[in-house]
């Protein structure tokens, strides 16, 4: 099923918005405020999870705070369905990440995101991660990791 344009350009706007987050939120509240209430984040090379608002907020600042003048890029957004009867308002991301810092790449991987549109009081839709996986293919300090890819589709 093919995504309409105003809802890759929502999600898109997302996605681009949580890595400016994460780089200007010294508290992570912004950040948390991405992903839904029964969100995770797992983070494959420390193969630690991140559950709910105040972990999610706490992986943020701790993001922010080893890396305090870092910026975090997503690109080659890729967004395929992902619906099922409990979530029909879904959508799959599955793009690249970089962080640099002073110009140069501290880290590199990739993202697989469950996204899930949800309504605000004003009844405006408006998309929230539910899921990520962050997969990281070379670190400054570790260099290439081996092994590094997508979830199966």
């Amino acid at each position: 099923m093919a995504i309409p344009g105003n809802i890759i350009a929502s999600v898109t706007n997302t996605l681009n918005s949580v890595m400016i987050a994460m780089d200007s939120d010294d508290d992570g509240s912004n950040f948390a405020a991405h992903f839904t209430d029964d969100a995770s984040i797992e983070v494959v090379l420390t193969g630690k999870t991140f559950r709910g608002a105040g972990e999610i907020a706490g992986f943020a600042r701790f993001v922010h705070a080893k890396y305090p003048t870092a910026k975090h890029w997503e690109g080659n957004i890729a967004l395929s369905s992902w619906a099922s009867e409990s979530v029909p308002q879904s959508v799959r991301n599955k793009s690249y990440w970089q962080a640099l810092e002073g110009g140069s790449s501290v880290s590199m991987g990739l993202h697989d995101d469950f996204l899930v549109a949800e309504k605000d009081l004003a009844g405006t839709w408006f998309w929230k991660i539910q899921k990520r996986l962050i997969v990281h293919t070379w670190t400054k300090d570790k260099g290439d990791i081996q092994g590094a890819s997508f979830l199966p589709s």
